[in-house]
């Protein structure tokens, strides 16, 4: 009897920094992971849509256009199921706009200042 594997995880990754971007997506990917890389809110959004992630990594500062907390807000609407993980430098949510009590229930919010090596995301 073959023993079943279980499924590859999906996961977008959304990061402005081209640097940072790389590096996350390479690591993810060498996890195990099925793994989209995008640069901003919109492009998240159009991937989610094809690609169904089981999870979103993503900046809270994405540059000019919606921020990761308005793309956070919209795929909890679209995809309640998917799990949420705010990979920032921010120190914490009040930076971004949004109190720490404002965030939806549920999601992660690790800081990049505070990472040491990317064992530290798993």
């Amino acid at each position: 009897m073959q023993l079943s594997q279980a499924p590859i995880r999906r996961v977008i990754l959304v990061e402005d920094d081209n640097l940072t971007r790389k590096i996350l997506g390479e690591r993810l990917t060498q996890e195990g992971f099925d793994v989209r890389v995008v640069a901003s809110a919109s492009e998240a959004e159009k991937i989610c849509r094809i690609f169904d992630p089981d999870a979103v990594v993503l900046d809270v500062d994405l540059g000019p256009g919606p921020s990761g907390f308005d793309l956070a807000d919209s795929l909890l609407i679209s995809s309640p199921g998917v799990a949420i993980l705010f990979l920032t430098h921010l120190p914490d949510a009040r930076f971004g706009g949004r109190s720490s009590q404002a965030l939806p229930q549920g999601v992660g919010y690790l800081n990049k200042n505070k990472l040491v090596d990317g064992q530290s995301l798993f």
